[in-house]
């Protein structure tokens, strides 16, 4: 995938991958017109799309550092830290063999809640940005909840996110209101999610 695929998948406003297809084919027009245009006209199209286009690359730009940021959250909760294991043993001051299971168990958990993220869209209807930004709110209480197993969790993160999009959109229910009934749940026992069926109740 290469960047502005990635920067568009995360969370640029698909308003704004629409202004650039809209300026492309305008600029287009405009060139393949340009004898009939005047100097004044062209400098006036000119500026229209400079400014349209740095307007685009500004919030890009946001995204993809609130994208790193988020996935640092990801790391930090559910992963190494993006550690190899060479590091991780070294932070943990015990041995690669000692730790090589646990830091497996934590690559494997990041590495979920990435892949989630990434296909957030399809299955939440949210960017990733947006995933990892609800998914981390509660993630203490559900990692603590499941003592402390990270693979767990990142599975049972994604019933959350799928239950709460699914109740916002079927019932207009307000996320944050969703997201703190999601966080009194994670002081009791996120396992509860395996046989939360109807979502209706949090709609009242």
């Amino acid at each position: 995938m290469n960047l502005l695929d990635l920067l568009i998948k995360i969370g640029v406003d698909d308003k704004a991958s629409d202004k650039i297809g809209g300026i492309a084919s305008k600029v287009t027009g405009t060139l393949g017109n340009a004898a009939e245009l005047t100097a004044k006209g062209v400098a006036a199209a000119t500026a229209a799309v400079t400014a349209a286009t740095v307007a685009v690359t500004k919030q890009s730009l946001e995204a993809y550092s609130a994208y790193e940021q988020n996935v640092g959250g990801v790391q930090k909760l559910f992963g190494n830290m993006g550690q190899s294991l060479e590091e991780y043993a070294a932070s943990m001051g015990q041995s690669v063999d000692q730790v090589s299971a646990k830091w497996q168990s934590l690559e494997n958990a990041q590495n979920t809640m990435l892949s989630q993220a990434q296909n957030a869209f399809r299955t939440c209807g949210m960017s990733a940005n947006r995933y990892m930004e609800q998914a981390t709110s509660f993630s203490a209480a559900l990692i603590n909840s499941l003592g402390g197993d990270t693979e767990a969790a990142a599975a049972q993160a994604q019933k959350a996110m799928v239950a709460m999009s699914d109740n916002v959109n079927t019932f207009g229910t307000n996320m944050t209101d969703v997201q703190n009934a999601f966080q009194g749940f994670a002081k009791q026992n996120y396992t509860m999610l395996d046989n939360l069926n109807d979502m209706g109740a949090l709609a009242a």
